[in-house]
């Protein structure tokens, strides 16, 4: 008869426990920081020297917030949420700006950026994969 009831017991407990967990709104800020699974390749070739990126990205969240996601060939987390991200490149004391909308939340990207040398100067390409994409797009570095 104990077993029984502590069976019904733990039955219930779960059973408001993932009424509990549910409720929870899926966008709230700490949980989605909490589950991240963007990416970020960068690639530096020719003669550029990767210990000179830095790569900010910016999210406009009622303020701006500015998170440094790349630096001295050390990536680190990708902010989460919906709406624009400003990527900001830099190498040495040139660098350039491209928009990214994120249209959920949720959704997880796959960010690539490749930095190298031309005899017209520092370039660099940038793509988005994932349920918002970006097609290559190629920025001039520039003081």
């Amino acid at each position: 008869m104990k077993f029984k009831k502590r069976v019904i017991q733990l039955s219930i407990m779960i059973v408001f426990g993932a009424l509990i967990v549910l409720s929870i709104p899926k966008n709230t800020y700490p949980l989605a920081h909490l589950i991240n699974n963007s990416s970020l390749e960068v690639t530096v070739v020719n003669t550029l020297d990767e210990d000179e990126v830095i790569i900010e990205c910016i999210h406009y969240d009622h303020v701006a917030i500015n998170d440094i996601v790349h630096e001295s060939g050390t990536t680190y987390r990708i902010p989460k949420g919906y709406g624009e991200f400003d990527w900001v490149f830099h190498y040495q004391n040139v660098s350039a700006k491209i928009r990214h909308f994120s249209t959920n939340n949720w959704h997880d990207h796959d960010y690539f950026v490749k930095f190298y040398e031309t005899s017209g100067g520092i370039y660099c390409d940038f793509k988005v994969e994932g349920p918002d994409p970006m097609p290559l797009k190629t920025l001039q570095l520039r003081e």
